[in-house]
């Protein structure tokens, strides 16, 4: 299975999130692009236009595969639409509702090769202020709703905190550098 992440990290290399007031994105505006590998994180989008239509479109040549999607809006509240996006593959885990089910183990799976795509209309232009994702794992990412607690060594495990998850990455202040660190999932 690292294999499938890892390649999955591939993907999401050189993929964008794009927005558009067309339904066929003929006037799409890429609002990030991915430059580097990586598995799960957030956006922030600069561009505060509003747009109708919002999308992570993946890179030639490969079929785009996203795990968990999250559009969020003015005051950081999660903006919530109609799944859009190219054809699926017929596996049901693979539908374009599992990019937005909150289980990282099931993943938008696109049938086509190239241009695979899958995105929320928001029924209205929306100006949307960050964008979090999780690509294909192993349940091994930060999964949201679970409360998570650092530690670091110091002759003995010293607790940063907790945190409870209410997006695919954490932030803990006061981290002191070069030492072992490990996050324990409390639930």
């Amino acid at each position: 299975m690292i294999r499938k992440a890892f390649t999955a990290a591939l993907r999401l290399k050189h993929s964008k999130f794009q927005a558009a007031h067309k339904e066929d994105f003929s006037d799409a505006v890429t609002v990030y692009s991915f430059e580097e590998y990586s598995v799960s994180g957030s956006v922030n989008v600069s561009d505060t236009t509003k747009y109708r239509y919002w999308r992570y479109i993946c890179p030639l040549p490969y079929r785009c595969n996203i795990a968990e999607l999250m559009f969020f809006g003015n005051n950081n509240q999660k903006l919530i639409g109609t799944i859009i996006g190219s054809k699926e593959r017929k596996d049901p885990n693979c539908g374009r509702s599992s990019a937005f089910d909150m289980d990282p183990l099931t993943v938008f799976s696109s049938k086509p090769l190239t241009n695979g795509w899958v995105g929320m209309d928001f029924g209205e232009p929306t100006s949307v202020k960050r964008i979090s994702y999780m690509t294909r794992n192993d349940d091994n990412n930060i999964r949201v709703g679970d409360e998570y607690e650092l530690f670091y060594w110091d002759m003995n495990w010293i607790s940063l905190g907790k945190q409870t998850a209410t997006d695919f990455t954490l932030t803990f202040n006061l981290v002191p550098q070069n030492t072992l660190l490990i996050l324990r999932n409390h639930t």
